[in-house]
């Protein structure tokens, strides 16, 4: 009897530790940009990239309205990560990878057809993608494309 007890704790153990070691999934892309975006940059360009966020309120130079006008190219990228002019870059904050899903996030607002291919398919960079954070790219092949 205790031996079949013994056995079923054993069970439940080692079934909590596989279940416990499994990993989490990672959010998409898209949804990753978005959530870079509202932690760092909707204070000033707001909901939909007008450039009305709070923040702007108390800024001496306007925000402009970036609305259908960023790409998610080289150039946007090293303008998040650098800044330019009044804008602070956010290089300390995240990493090129995650700046591409913002400017990615960015130049999705206000489109009907987001763009939803993989970032690693588009940062263009010679370091292997092992050197990639955890909450990278490496996104599960299965999950279903953000919407």
């Amino acid at each position: 009897m205790a031996s079949k007890r013994l056995s079923i704790l054993m069970v439940l153990a080692v079934g909590g530790l596989a279940w416990a070691g499994q990993p989490s999934k990672r959010p998409s892309d898209a949804v990753r940009g978005e959530e870079l975006y509202r932690r760092h940059c909707i204070q000033c360009h707001g909901e939909m990239n007008l450039g009305d966020g709070p923040a702007t309120l108390r800024l001496v130079n306007p925000v402009p309205d970036l609305q259908g006008a960023v790409k998610s190219d080289d150039a946007t990228l090293n303008i998040v990560l650098r800044g330019r002019e009044t804008m602070p870059g956010y290089e300390n904050s995240f990493d090129k990878f995650d700046a591409r899903r913002v400017t990615r996030y960015m130049a999705n607002l206000g489109n009907a057809q987001p763009d939803n291919s993989r970032i690693d398919d588009r940062v263009e960079d010679d370091a292997p993608a092992d050197d990639a954070p955890a909450d990278d790219i490496h996104a599960d092949e299965d999950a279903a494309p953000a919407r």
